[in-house]
């Protein structure tokens, strides 16, 4: 079988499975739109039905303002109803959703295949055409072979034949030179002994007339004429030997001329033979060029064929990776529908229980009110019959009634104490309600907060921040390396609103994608988690978050918990006496790393690489660049910074010492500040959060004097020499953030080590400090 029946039957083959293929794709979009449609139907019920159901709870809020609690219950009950019929409506969307999924499902199944069938049509055409192409390379260099053969011979042949007709033709020259130079020669040769013969013919002619004259003389010369006679014969008979000679030589010549003639004429014979053979060896390499070329172009169009399948498997892998990852993000909006559903039915148990303590309330207030009246009746009767009591008294003590003036006097004490306790009774019943009321309201306000992410919720500022979130009505969804260690996560359980609002969830600081489904789910980032040790692991981890929030269309804002390490970290040289650093500054890389503060530098790298990402990608980014942090641990398990403190109560001294002159910050005041920037539209940029800067024998003899039982040293040595620098708040101060003092900061964190067993109440101290 050819090549070319080959490539058709393989196109044949092609063809018909991607036929088949085809029609499977049009089955499956043609249900896929029949869905559609049905799901967009169903999504416009879900539409009405929450339109009315808003509508019904703007009536029912105005029943229950206007305490219509008849119109309310009714509404209420409509309500009821509406609800059911939503989550019949929503089950049906989720069905419809489910039954998309399993056709866009489908319809990657038939995409994997068209692209597989693709693939291989694109692998068999690449085949056929390096097989043809080879087996062209083979028939071209074969007839190459060939003709570079047949060339070869015929070029020998013909340097043969030329050399022949060229040895012909010089031997021709020779032979006609000899010729032409013999015919020279003897007409040479016997002109001499014709001038001889002629001077003797006239010799004679003279010596006969000498003879008739001579008569005397005839004896005498007949014997020189008989020896002249002779001479003559002789040189006769030389000219006809070398005449005879030289005829011989001609005919040999001849004969020769002839044989070279024939020679010849057979090696023009040759050469017209040899012609026709180079003229067949030129239509031989002609036929196979074409042959060849005509191959080639076939080879071509499998190539093309091969190529335009390639770029067909692109396009419908990126139509398969754009189906997947619409898939990904159906999935995701159902998670979150689900969510939001889940949200929805705590808001709507939220609801119906803040509408029954606004009905208990409104029930307390009426019944509050019927006994304020009660109350104002008896305090008016009080109030009349106290006059009444007093005149009766003057009455009876005026009579000399003792005894009666004493009953009086008696009636009238008891008469004032229940009116006191009356108006106590009022104005606590009074405050009790408002307090409910207030209490109802920020339960109500607090139920309208988003959803965050924590990432490191169990770490000692994140474990703050989360606490803090869940107090101010968000839900949190925190990310911690093992939801399942309790002894990691323990404490996080424990906090108010955990149960309702708090969610764990495992993510890898390392692993790029890790924190794709958590960032989704959320409208906030607080990124605090960081294993600052390692560089390369602060940068790679903080940019692994922010991808993953990249990704997310409607995140509102990032708040990454950087440090004060990457401002105040600089030479003697570029810190003048009494400056305020502020946000604007940087800390020295070369200052950190001469005395190999690796944490700063970390700290530092992650920030401005977190900068230049948010930069690019268009991401809302503030930083928080707490100072040192101290307070109370929440987690049992303590925070580097807090067994810092600890060590100092215990009369440890090398980390305060290298540490020198530093900002000091309440952990509870980083929390709310990480809030206050999320909250606060206009925040923007980088954020110092610092109470009071302090040298390190400030802070020591502050201590000492505050908690004397402790062994804390009076002072320490100073390592870095005098340090006057301080830190600017003015940027977080504008927004309305206030810091506590160094005293309570401490205070705090002592009650926590006490309580934490790691500090008892008072220590006796030995030894001078």
């Amino acid at each position: 079988m050819g090549i070319e029946e080959r490539l058709a039957l393989l196109r044949s083959q092609i063809s018909g499975k991607l036929e088949s293929i085809q029609q499977r794709a049009t089955a499956v979009a043609a249900k896929r739109r029949q869905l559609a449609g049905r799901r967009r139907k169903v999504a416009e019920d879900v539409g009405c039905a929450a339109s009315r159901h808003k509508d019904l709870e703007r009536e029912l809020e105005e029943a229950c303002e206007a305490e219509d609690f008849e119109r309310a219950e009714k509404i209420s009950d409509s309500l009821a109803a509406l609800e059911k019929d939503k989550d019949r409506l929503l089950t049906a969307l989720r069905d419809a959703e489910l039954n998309y999924d399993s056709v866009d499902l489908e319809l990657q199944d038939v995409l994997d295949s068209r692209i597989a069938a693709e693939e291989k049509a694109a692998s068999l055409l690449e085949h056929f055409a390096k097989d043809a192409t080879d087996h062209t390379d083979s028939v071209s260099k074969e007839a190459e072979e060939i003709s570079l053969k047949e060339i070869e011979g015929w070029r020998e042949s013909m340097e043969l034949l030329e050399t022949k007709k060229l040895e012909t033709e010089v031997e021709s020259e020779l032979v006609l030179a000899a010729r032409s130079g013999l015919e020279d020669s003897i007409e040479h040769l016997v002109e001499d002994d014709k001038r001889e013969k002629d001077m003797l013919s006239k010799k004679g002619d003279t010596l006969a007339e000498e003879l008739t004259e001579l008569l005397k003389l005839v004896r005498l010369k007949e014997a020189e004429i008989a020896e002249n006679n002779a001479r003559i014969q002789e040189v006769q008979e030389r000219i006809t030997a070398v005449v005879s000679r030289f005829y011989g030589s001609q005919t040999d010549i001849d004969l020769k001329l002839k044989t070279l003639q024939e020679a010849q004429t057979k090696m023009d014979s040759e050469a017209q033979a040899l012609a026709l053979k180079k003229n067949e060896i030129d239509s031989f390499i002609s036929l196979a060029e074409q042959k060849d070329s005509k191959l080639r172009e076939s080879i071509n169009a499998c190539s093309s064929e091969a190529k335009a399948c390639q770029q067909s498997v692109e396009i419908r892998r990126k139509l398969a990776s754009s189906i997947l990852k619409s898939r990904e993000d159906r999935i995701g909006l159902l998670k979150m529908e689900e969510e939001i559903l889940q949200d929805i039915q705590v808001l709507r148990q939220q609801t119906s229980d803040a509408r029954i303590s606004l009905q208990e309330i409104s029930s307390r207030k009426a019944v509050i009110q019927q006994d304020i009246a009660t109350f104002k009746q008896k305090l008016s009767f009080i109030d009349k019959r106290g006059p009444e009591l007093e005149a009766e008294k003057r009455v009876a003590a005026a009579a000399r009634n003792f005894k009666e003036a004493g009953r009086i006097a008696a009636e009238a004490k008891a008469l004032n104490s229940e009116k006191e306790e009356l108006h106590a009774k009022l104005e606590k019943a009074a405050t009790d309600l408002e307090e409910q009321f207030q209490f109802q309201l920020g339960r109500m306000e607090n139920t309208t907060k988003g959803k965050v992410c924590v990432t490191g919720a169990s770490g000692y500022v994140a474990s703050w921040l989360v606490k803090r979130l869940l107090e101010s009505g968000y839900h949190v969804l925190g990310t911690v390396r093992d939801p399942g260690n309790h002894k990691k996560v323990g404490h996080l359980w424990n906090l108010a609103g955990a149960k309702e609002r708090l969610e764990l969830v495992r993510a890898d600081l390392l692993e790029e994608g890790s924190f794709d489904d958590a960032v989704m789910a959320c409208e906030g980032v607080f990124h605090t988690a960081s294993p600052a040790a390692v560089l390369d692991s602060a940068i790679n981890g903080t940019l692994n978050v922010l991808r993953s929030c990249k990704k997310n269309p409607s995140l509102k804002r990032v708040v990454l918990t950087s440090s004060s390490s990457t401002v105040r970290l600089k030479d003697e040289a570029d810190l003048p006496p009494n400056v305020l650093l502020d946000e604007t500054a940087w800390s020295s890389m070369e200052f950190c790393e001469s005395l190999q503060i690796w944490y700063a530098i970390a700290k530092t790298l992650a920030e401005k690489a977190a900068w230049e990402f948010a930069k690019e990608n268009g991401i809302d980014l503030v930083a928080v660049l707490p100072t040192f942090v101290v307070g109370p641990n929440l987690s049992h398990e303590l925070s580097p910074t807090t067994t810092d403190i600890l060590g100092l109560f215990q009369g440890e001294t090398t980390k305060f010492t290298m540490y020198g002159r530093m900002g000091y910050v309440h952990i509870d005041d980083v929390a709310s500040c990480h809030i206050l920037l999320y909250e606060t539209p206009r925040a923007a940029g980088r954020y110092i959060c610092n109470s009071a800067v302090l040298d390190v024998n400030e802070l020591v003899t502050l201590l000492a004097r505050r908690f004397p039982s402790y062994p804390i040293p009076k002072s320490l040595p100073c390592v870095y020499g005098e340090q006057t620098y301080g830190f600017s708040t003015a940027k977080v101060r504008e927004l309305g953030m206030k810091f506590r003092d160094v005293e309570e900061m401490f205070d705090d964190a002592v009650d926590s080590l006490r309580a934490h067993g790691y500090l008892l109440n008072s220590i006796i101290v030995s030894g001078d400090y």
